[in-house]
């Protein structure tokens, strides 16, 4: 009926794949990348050879969530900001190569969109993006039957290792 495209790719060299990602510049074109499947090397290094992309989620003069204690308590910025750090040095203990979207010594006065955010991560041709938020509630709310953790992925390849971070 014409409203229907259908593209097939021929690989010069075999490789497994796992996913793509497309964007669209502003002159109309659109880029089309291909994933390659990670290949683990050792158990010593089982991330060697990945891009991963550590997101305090918050910064500069947006603190996020205010903290359980209010004003003077750690607020979203700071705990995810720590957060962030912790993990990155666990990867790349891993063998991960391990961008961040602020500068890791400091935390600058700039606040990149979650969508600069996103470009960066898929400039940097990053396997894995993570972004850390903190939720908080209301001081007059039963703080007591709030529990637990959120993970959000956006492509369906993504879901094994969500179901593996929740679980841990």
């Amino acid at each position: 009926d014409g409203d229907e495209l259908t593209l097939s790719f021929a690989l010069r060299s075999p490789q497994a794949l796992q996913g793509y990602q497309i964007f669209y510049e502003d002159n109309g074109d659109a880029l089309l990348y291909f994933n390659p499947k990670v290949t683990i090397y050792s158990s010593e290094q089982p991330l060697k050879g990945m891009i991963i992309v550590v997101d305090p989620g918050h910064g500069g003069r947006d603190i996020g969530a205010p903290g359980v204690l209010g004003e003077i308590g750690p607020n979203e910025k700071e705990i995810t900001f720590v957060t962030s750090m912790v993990v990155k040095n666990r990867l790349e203990s891993l063998g991960a190569t391990v961008l961040t979207t602020v500068d890791d010594s400091i935390d600058d006065l700039s606040k990149a969109e979650l969508n600069d955010r996103n470009i960066f991560a898929s400039y940097n041709k990053a396997d894995l993006f993570l972004s850390f938020h903190c939720n908080s509630i209301a001081t007059t709310s039963n703080g007591g039957d709030a529990s637990g953790t959120e993970i959000y992925y956006h492509e369906a390849s993504s879901k094994r290792l969500a179901d593996l971070v929740q679980q841990n």
